[in-house]
């Protein structure tokens, strides 16, 4: 669990990140969940957004890669989610 100054911290690393994975039309499967655990093992700290054309909410997007990935949500502002997962590097969390 994400204390609040852990979040504070992963959301100003966040402003850094400047490719998001992108969620169009289809949904959530198997292989946009592959990407994105791979991304997640190499850099710990990812985000996701929508584009406008996708029927589904980012909060309802967020909380199913986080249940399958075993992941946290830092933040949600408007279509992009900051999302989190701790590795063995410990990039931004020592």
């Amino acid at each position: 669990m994400l204390t609040k100054q852990n979040k504070a911290l992963l959301r100003k690393a966040g402003h850094t990140i400047e490719h998001p994975y992108l969620l169009g039309k289809g949904e959530v499967d198997a292989n946009f969940l592959a990407q994105l655990d791979a991304a997640l093992k190499a850099k710990e700290l990812i985000k996701v957004k929508l584009l406008s054309n996708c029927a589904a909410s980012i909060q309802d997007v967020a909380n199913i890669i986080c249940r399958n990935l075993h992941a946290e949500i830092v933040d949600i502002i408007g279509h992009t989610a900051l999302v989190y997962r701790e590795s063995e590097k410990r990039i931004y969390l020592k």
